[in-house]
């Protein structure tokens, strides 16, 4: 079971890790100095994207884990805490 959070970032990464891949076959390809400079900072970015989201990724597996084993997050328990429509015009009145 998987969030469209969780959804996002892993295609996220896998569309870096496709783009990286294009970056590294030009690196190859190119013969001009300033350009493989430029196409070598963008590889370094892009590796830094891709351990950055994996790093995120990790971590909120890891904090939705441990909601759910302490029981903070629940669908009750979200349900229970949003008020009612009702409940929301009557507050907003006083």
């Amino acid at each position: 079971m998987s969030s469209p959070y969780e959804d996002d970032v892993i295609r996220l990464i896998a569309m870096r890790k496709e783009q990286l891949k294009e970056l590294e076959e030009k690196l190859q390809k190119n013969q001009g100095w300033f350009s493989k400079k430029m196409i070598g900072k963008k590889i370094q970015q892009y590796k830094k994207d891709i351990e950055y989201l994996q790093a995120d990724i990790d971590r909120y597996r890891r904090a939705m884990s441990w909601l759910r084993k302490t029981g903070e997050f629940s669908e009750r328990a979200m349900k229970e805490d949003v008020p009612k429509p009702a409940e929301q015009e009557t507050q907003a009145a006083h």
